[in-house]
């Protein structure tokens, strides 16, 4: 467990803890570089569980929280009484192109089993590629941290025949289904620092609008981007 004393904000900048799977902390690293207001610690995670302990030890060091997306983001939100502003970076469309893109190349682009994605996304996607919807099947258990059940549903989809590839937004998932030979694709919340870059300019044009310890009691959250693919919206809450 981490210490409870936070760095100076004066001194040192703002402490934000960076928490998001292994593969995305570079990006999100990358995008804090031109943001030297910014004092990045990160927590990467393997399993999603362990964003939610990556939360509880360091939310006493930081002053803001930003998340990979919007699945850490909503789990760490559900077992942790957050005492910082915590963020995320909301789903595009790109993650799920290419992950479509790929599929297609492995001659798999038929019927799917999905987890954590909504039915929206694929609909909005798939008339904007000019082609009919695909059979999907959508992984109906209601704990994102249950990975094990996720791997199951998937699993017995393909086995059944019912499926020609898996798409899971968990990394944990997909090495899975890896091992066990599952034909699946990860789809990723974001690949290039873009997204990290565009939310932490707002943070920043609010800091300097209304002053970092009238910032300190605002917490910002999209409100459309857990349930559909939109763009950024932030709105200020009392936390």
């Amino acid at each position: 467990m981490f210490g409870t004393d936070r760095p100076s904000t004066e001194e040192k900048g703002i402490p934000i803890a960076l928490i998001g799977p292994e593969p995305m902390i570079p990006v999100m690293l990358q995008a804090m570089k031109s943001f030297p207001s910014f004092v990045p610690v990160t927590g990467a995670y393997v399993k999603l569980e362990e964003a939610v302990q990556w939360t509880w030890d360091l939310m006493d060091r930081v002053e803001v929280i930003l998340y990979s997306g919007p699945l850490p983001y909503q789990v760490c939100y559900d077992h942790v009484q957050l005492r910082v502003p915590a963020h995320f970076v909301p789903l595009n469309g790109s993650g799920l192109y290419r992950s479509l893109f790929r599929a297609e190349r492995m001659g798999r682009l038929g019927a799917m089993s999905v987890d954590t994605l909504t039915r929206q996304p694929f609909v909005k996607t798939f008339r904007e590629l000019g082609q009919s919807l695909p059979e999907l099947t959508f992984y109906a258990g209601g704990d994102p941290v249950d990975t094990e059940a996720m791997v199951r549903f998937h699993a017995e989809q393909y086995a059944q025949g019912n499926t020609a590839i898996a798409l899971t937004a968990l990394r944990s998932v997909s090495l899975k289904l890896s091992e066990l030979g599952v034909p699946n694709e990860w789809v990723t919340q974001t690949c290039r620092p873009s997204g990290y870059h565009r939310l932490l300019t707002q943070w920043m044009d609010v800091v300097k609008f209304i002053g970092f310890a009238s910032w300190e009691k605002l917490s910002f959250i999209d409100v459309d981007g857990f349930r559909k693919a939109a763009d950024l919206e932030v709105v200020p809450i009392g936390f």
